[in-house]
């Protein structure tokens, strides 16, 4: 009895000790998979871009990818609900493809995905601007399923709204089926916040057996640019139609890939191929000379008063420029500011330089009599916001803008401005201005 009942203990303890497993297909299995699943928490400190799946091995593609304008900027916890944080590079219009998420399936070789259903969490971070449309790609049919959408705010209960869609009446597809996220009118200092991405499908076929092989793709030139590969991965089923695009930062240029013993295979960029071996991609560039162009205002002027054109690497303050590049400056004046002149005593507004070397220019301006002017160039920050200029008798020059305006930033290029402020002072002289309204730019 006694040697019986250390058997059940073992048996019990081996028994817990086996490690839990993912189900995976097996080549040749028959395959109906019900309600499969791929999942794209965004919950982690490291962004993880791979779907965890309800069975391995179905699909050879199951990757997160985003364009050129999104930058993931790490997690945003409220109320114990924790997502992913995107931010544009620029406020992207819409069916930008720079400005989207993109959540890529594809199914191994002979098997078939319907889809049935897409949901995630969203939230908007800090803002009320903004919006996202939601397209379905599946095989060469696109449909748009969501349209206008804006998230939940991020620090107000319940911190994020779940969107969800059916997608029954989306077809089959054995070849690449898409999310796409599309991000717009979002300012380039607020985030929209992602997570639980969930695809919902069936999937049918016999598994065919199929060769992988692993891509490795590099820069050949540290910061010289960056490599994006679509579909997304480090390994693919022989034959996967594959494009590798090398982005180019300033200063570089790209010039060809090469494999791993050094051999040209091709200067075209985007260069696409059908990936048949174990491949290594290097994307080589040349290095310009850079020099910067630099100016200093004199007068009180904002540096918006001198535009570049073209505009260069703006980095600092400082404009910089590839050598050889003939750079425009236009001097220009407003209401409070009138120019004189550049440092050689040429008083054109105008004036064209060639950067072959570092450059020191210099614009000279004249003020006016005034108290306070906001030219309103910039479109932050749109509350509590000091003036553009202001003399010396302004202690305070805030609170100018008054937040039930819909959007006047909207309004700014045209130059039909309504800008409502509260209680400019000036002590020294004894005067309170409250209620001023602005009509027009400076």
């Amino acid at each position: 009895m006694q040697n019986k009942s250390f058997l059940f203990r073992l048996l019990t303890v081996l028994f817990v000790m086996l490690p839990l497993v993912t189900l995976r297909a097996a080549e040749g299995e028959e395959v109906d998979e019900r309600d499969f699943t791929a999942i794209w928490e965004l919950k982690s400190a490291e962004l993880i871009t791979t779907a965890a799946t309800s069975k391995d091995g179905l699909f050879s593609v199951a990757e997160l990818t985003w364009g050129d304008k999104l930058v993931p900027l790490g997690l945003r916890t409220d109320g114990g609900v924790t997502r992913q944080m995107f931010q544009p590079t620029e406020k992207a219009g819409r069916d930008d493809e720079d400005a989207t998420l993109v959540f890529t399936l594809k199914p191994k070789k002979a098997l078939t995905f319907t889809p049935k259903k897409l949901s995630f969490n969203a939230s908007r971070v800090g803002t009320n601007g903004g919006k996202f449309d939601v397209v379905v790609i599946s095989g060469e049919q696109s449909v748009k399923v969501g349209e206008g959408i804006t998230p939940q705010l991020a620090k107000e209960a319940p911190y994020v709204s779940n969107h969800e869609f059916d997608l029954t009446a989306i077809p089959s597809t054995d070849d690449f089926f898409y999310v796409k996220i599309y991000i717009y009118d979002l300012a380039n200092n607020k985030q929209y916040a992602f997570s639980d991405v969930v695809i919902t499908g069936d999937v049918e076929g016999l598994l065919q057996p199929v060769a992988t092989y692993t891509l490795d793709v590099k820069v050949g030139t540290e910061g010289a640019g960056k490599i994006i590969t679509n579909p997304a991965g480090t390994e693919f089923d022989e034959g996967t139609g594959i494009s590798v695009t090398a982005s180019e930062n300033f200063g570089y240029h790209f010039q060809n890939w090469t494999d791993e013993a050094g051999n040209v295979v091709s200067t075209d960029n985007p260069y696409s191929f059908e990936i048949d071996k174990n491949t290594t991609l290097v994307a080589n560039y040349s290095k310009s000379n850079v020099y910067a162009l630099n100016l200093k205002l004199e007068g009180g002027a904002n540096e918006n008063l001198v535009q570049f054109t073209p505009i260069g690497n703006y980095v600092g303050g400082v404009h910089y420029y590839e050598e050889g590049t003939d750079v425009k400056l236009t001097a220009i004046n407003n209401r409070i500011m009138s120019f004189m002149g550049w440092e050689n005593d040429d008083t054109e507004p105008e004036r064209i330089v060639r950067v072959d070397e570092e450059i020191n220019l210099t614009a000279k301006f004249s003020a006016a009599d005034y108290i306070v002017g906001w030219d309103l160039y910039n479109d932050q920050p749109n509350r509590d916001r000091v003036a553009d200029y202001k003399s010396d008798a302004v202690a305070t020059a805030s609170r100018w803008i008054d937040q039930q305006l819909a959007h006047p930033w909207q309004q700014q290029r045209a130059g039909e401005w309504q800008v409502c402020g509260t209680n400019l002072e000036i002590p020294q002289r004894g005067v309170v201005f409250r209620d001023f309204l602005l009509i027009e730019r400076l």
